[in-house]
């Protein structure tokens, strides 16, 4: 028979260290019942990251090995004064043994109380001699212009909706479990418009996460694939390749950046090496193709801070290129880079500004604090330019 005084209740409160974090732990139980099963509760809170999970089910014993099967919470710790920050939380109904932890009923909700939006879906973590997880994540529609914006009236915008996914994932501990995640979202519905068919596949790496793939439709019967490193520690950033397609540009550029002047860009294919930061962003290996040619070069841009000002270094190698088009691309980039130093290496079979149409054109220059420095420019031939005095 079992003694009396192992039956319980038990409370233990105390600390642990994994994974170079320390986690404050307050857990409970309630007694003992007929066959040896405890209700068990726990809370647990890191030190280093935001976040905190709670633990509520049954402990039993079967042939001397313990399961435990509840419902777990991980939640976004806010503090109280802070009304920025949106909340978050991860819910689901654990089974847990020597072997195996299976989390089912998953569900991801973020957002305010009364407009949160859900992910649903399922995982596994494998005990085994070398333990790793596996989960496959989806929703039928996102609607962040309602959980981020004010709903189809003021929707938020695509800066806004990154730089809240930015906050939401920034610092947040990867698992020290390798392992792989699934998404697949139908819709998410951004900027007054809607990205379709959105699929990535995320694997743990060590300071984030590496995507295998990611691929989207976009407005403007446009498409974006990407795979690479996303760093969440110690800040955001991006490294890896991309690809854009559009058939539409005109439209993708209007949901991209609303506030920009209308342009006339031909369809287009853009394929590049990424590297994205807080401490700029560049392109390397362009190659861009349109109906008049090709374009090939890369794009660095370094934002202004600490009284720096922004600065902006285009190398081009291009058969045919539009000024304007540059114009457009480059301030989508840059989100304008208004007041940016320019530093432009170029060589263009036909280069085309208005009416004015310069065969064979290179050129090495740079405007820095409003003061231009020429020290290359040839022009083969030039025609439509007029010249008044």
């Amino acid at each position: 028979p079992r003694g009396p005084a192992l039956a319980g209740p038990y409370k233990v409160e105390g600390t642990a260290r994994a994974g170079g974090d320390t986690f404050f732990i307050k857990a409970a139980t309630g007694a003992a019942d007929g066959s040896g099963a405890f209700a068990l509760k726990a809370n647990v809170r890191s030190a280093a990251h935001p976040v905190a999970a709670s633990f509520d089910g049954q402990l039993k014993f079967a042939n001397h090995r313990p399961t435990w099967a509840g419902k777990a919470t991980l939640d976004r710790v806010i503090a109280k004064e802070d009304k920025a920050t949106l909340p978050w939380s991860l819910t689901a109904d654990l089974d847990v043994s020597n072997r195996a932890v299976l989390a089912k009923a998953l569900e991801f909700r973020y957002g305010a109380e009364e407009r949160p939006f859900t992910i649903s879906g399922a995982a596994t973590l494998d005990l085994a001699a070398v333990p790793s997880f596996e989960a496959v994540l989806s929703a039928r529609q996102i609607d962040l212009d309602r959980t981020l914006g004010a709903g189809p009236d003021k929707p938020v915008s695509l800066d806004g909706a990154l730089a809240a996914f930015g906050a939401a994932i920034a610092g947040l501990p990867v698992p020290s479990v390798p392992g792989r995640i699934g998404f697949d979202i139908p819709g998410v519905v951004v900027g007054g418009s809607i990205i379709s068919d959105l699929r990535a596949d995320l694997v743990t790496a060590t300071s984030g996460w590496t995507i295998d793939t990611l691929e989207a439709t976009l407005p403007g019967k446009s498409s974006l694939t990407a795979r690479g490193q996303l760093a969440t520690s110690p800040t955001i950033g991006f490294d890896g390749e991309m690809t854009l397609a559009s058939e539409q540009p005109a439209t993708l550029v209007a949901w991209w950046a609303p506030n920009r002047p209308k342009v006339g860009l031909d369809p287009f294919r853009f394929s590049a090496k990424v590297a994205a930061s807080m401490d700029g962003l560049r392109f390397d290996e362009v190659d861009a193709r349109l109906d008049d040619g090709r374009i090939s070069g890369s794009l660095d841009f370094s934002p202004g801070v600490a009284g720096r000002k922004p600065r902006l270094t285009l190398s081009l190698d291009a058969d045919q290129l539009r000024l304007s088009d540059v114009q457009t691309v480059a301030g989508l980039a840059t989100g304008q880079g208004a007041g940016a130093d320019v530093v432009v290496k170029a060589a263009v079979g036909a280069l085309i500004a208005g009416d004015t149409r310069a065969e064979g054109f290179d050129v090495s220059a740079s405007l820095v604090d409003a003061t231009l420095d020429v020290d290359r420019l040839f022009v083969r031939s030039l025609s439509g330019a007029r010249v008044t005095a």
